[in-house]
């Protein structure tokens, strides 16, 4: 028995198409798909002393307390 890759190929083709589409649709029901959605940017400051991101509205460190 002699194995043939191409042959192999255009028997799985239809399956790996399809996984590709099942995928496709789980990432587009979660909301993941990487595709049109417009994603917001967030800005954040990190605190001097503890290096921790807060918030860009913060006036006080959320790990150490310190202003920012």
């Amino acid at each position: 028995m002699i194995l043939d890759p191409e042959r192999a190929r255009s028997e799985l083709e239809p399956y790996s198409r399809m996984a590709g589409g099942m995928v496709k649709d789980a990432l587009d029901e979660a909301e993941l798909g990487g595709g049109k959605e417009k994603t917001e940017k967030v800005v954040m400051v990190r605190c001097g002393s503890c290096r921790k991101l807060n918030e860009e509205d913060s006036k006080f460190c959320q790990e150490c307390g310190k202003p920012i």
